[in-house]
């Protein structure tokens, strides 16, 4: 790891690159020694281990997923005042593996956070006899996970994510998670190609 810090005033400026097995990362930013700590970093990531940090919000999923990818972070607003913290991340590259089945991005998934809400704007994910459309939003003050997943799916894919759901087989699904105990499934017109669940 190398760094750099400054100070102007009350304001720390600072950058730094990271490289290990795990984690390959390029920053830079300011952070304001005040009451709010007003904060402003942009942050480049590039095939670095991600379900460390999905476990934070999720710590249901299932510890067969892995999760390998890279993009961009930008960071702003003010770290001790949790409703005007704002993150906002593009992948454009994530390779998933449930199990023994992958999935990847299909073109630049976008994931962010307002204050106490993270929010899923774009997240489209590929495989063999898959292809899934998920958005959502997972309020972290009240938590409430409000996540819908549509298109066609091997169901292993629900398993690796949910391990309380059991599947198996390829259906045309659409999936609501309303929280990490509360999971409805349904299997679209007609009712699937070949598959079953259960939870």
């Amino acid at each position: 790891m190398t760094a750099q810090v400054g100070l102007r005033g009350l304001t720390v400026l600072y950058s730094f690159d990271v490289a290990s097995p795990r984690l390959a990362a390029s920053g830079s930013g300011q952070f304001g020694l005040t009451e709010a700590g007003e904060i402003e970093m942009t942050v480049r990531l590039s095939d670095t281990s991600l379900d460390p940090y999905a476990r934070v919000l999720m710590p249901t999923l299932s510890p067969y997923t892995t999760a390998i990818g890279g993009g961009s972070v930008r960071v702003w607003g003010a770290v001790y005042t949790p409703n005007a913290l704002h993150i906002a991340s593009t992948i454009d590259d994530l390779r998933l593996r449930l199990f023994d089945y992958e999935l990847r991005n299909r073109g630049e998934l976008k994931v962010g956070l307002d204050g106490q809400i993270v929010h899923l704007d774009a997240f489209g994910m590929t495989g063999d006899r898959t292809s899934l459309d998920v958005t959502g939003r997972i309020d972290l003050e009240r938590d409430v996970v409000t996540l819908r997943a549509n298109g066609d799916a091997n169901l292993a894919v629900i398993q690796g994510v949910l391990p309380q759901v059991r599947g198996s087989g390829r259906a045309e699904i659409s999936a609501t998670v309303l929280s990490m105990s509360s999971v409805m499934i349904m299997l679209s017109e007609p009712p699937a190609r070949s598959g079953s669940t259960s939870k």
